[in-house]
C-alpha cells in the first residue's frame, strides 16, 4: 500500500512540475509571435525576447531560493499571495501603441510590452519547479528522499516540440522552385529525386 501511495504522490508532483515547465516554454514563442506584427522579425526582436525571458526565469529562481529559506508557513503565505497576482492580468494582451523611433526605442518598448503582458505569470511559473522540489525535499511525504525526479519532469516539460506533434511540411522544395522558373510559385508536380 505504501508503494502505491509513494507512486501516486511522486506522480502528482512530477505532473505538476511537468505542466509548469511546459507552460513556461510554450508561452515564450507564443507571446513573441504576438508581438511580431508591431516590431518585426529582426534578430534584435528575438534577442530582446530571449533576454527578457531569461532574466525573468533567473529572477524566478532567485525568488524561489529567497522564499525557500523562510519558515514553511511563511513560504506558503508569500507564494500563495504571489500566485494571485497574475490572475489580474489574464487574458494576455499586448500593450497598445507603436514602438518609438531610434536605435534603442523599439527594444525598450518590447521589454515594456513583455513585462506588462507576461512578466508576472512567467515569473510565478519560473519559481514553481524549484519551490516544489524544495517543498518535497523538506516534507515527510513518500518519495521525499529523492526529489530529483522532479528535475527529469521539468526537463521533459521544457521540450515544447514534443508537445506540438509533427507538423506537416510544405511540398515546395528548392528543386520545385527552380523547375517553375525561379518565381517561387508552388507546383503540385513533384520532381524525381
Amino acid at each position: 500500500m505504501e508503494a502505491i501511495l509513494r507512486h501516486r504522490v511522486s506522480l502528482l508532483w512530477a505532473v505538476t512540475v511537468f505542466l509548469g515547465s511546459s507552460l513556461l516554454f510554450v508561452i515564450q514563442p507564443m507571446i513573441a509571435k504576438m508581438l511580431l506584427p508591431r516590431v518585426g522579425g529582426a534578430p534584435s526582436t528575438w534577442t530582446t525576447c530571449v533576454l527578457f525571458f531569461q532574466a525573468v526565469l533567473l529572477a524566478g529562481y532567485v525568488y524561489a531560493h529567497w522564499v525557500g529559506r523562510r519558515r514553511a508557513r511563511t513560504q506558503l503565505a508569500i507564494h500563495a499571495a504571489l500566485l494571485l497576482l497574475p490572475l489580474g492580468l489574464l487574458p494576455f494582451s499586448i500593450v497598445s501603441g507603436a514602438p518609438g523611433t531610434g536605435p534603442i526605442a523599439p527594444t525598450l518598448w518590447l521589454l515594456r510590452a513583455l513585462a506588462l503582458a507576461i512578466g508576472p505569470p512567467f515569473f510565478v511559473l519560473a519559481a514553481g519547479a524549484p519551490l516544489l522540489q524544495k517543498w518535497l525535499a523538506g516534507s515527510r511525504l513518500p518519495g521525499s528522499g529523492d526529489p530529483y525526479v522532479l528535475y527529469a519532469a521539468s526537463a521533459r516539460g521544457a521540450r515544447p516540440h514534443r508537445l506540438r506533434g509533427k507538423a506537416r511540411r510544405p511540398a515546395t522544395s528548392w528543386r520545385c522552385v527552380r523547375a517553375n522558373g525561379g518565381n517561387g510559385s508552388r507546383s503540385r508536380r513533384r520532381l524525381p529525386a
